[in-house]
């Protein structure tokens, strides 16, 4: 599921994948799924526990989410905060640790969690 028009058309005609165009948040997915990815999109939620718990529901057993976000245990923010602070994008309404992301996942049922 993608938000853009421009994204969702470019994968039809490029790579021939299916896409639904709409929006994660509020879309009644009716088929459940072996794997669910973000890439850097779960830090714009506004309810990114509630992404966390659907994606969780729409698994399979055995399924597998794969997530990729902003680290708060980078070297920027661990080092030169004030800096971090101002190139932040305004737009990530959540940040999140290894150690914040780990613990939200096991709360909604994930075993198997392997940060890099």
């Amino acid at each position: 599921i993608e938000l853009s028009h421009y994204a969702v058309n470019y994968a039809i005609r490029k790579n021939g994948i299916k896409l639904i165009l709409g929006d994660y948040e509020t879309h009644n997915f009716i088929d459940k799924f072996d794997v669910i990815t973000m890439w850097y999109v779960l830090e714009h939620f506004k309810e990114p526990f509630l992404i966390i718990k659907k994606s969780y529901n729409l698994l399979n057993k055995n399924g597998i989410l794969a997530i990729s976000i902003p680290s708060l245990n980078g070297p920027l923010f661990r080092f030169r905060r004030t800096t971090w602070l101002k190139t932040r994008p305004i737009e990530h309404i959540f940040d999140f640790s290894p150690y914040s992301i780990k613990m939200i996942l096991k709360s909604f049922g994930f075993k198997k969690i392997k940060i890099k």
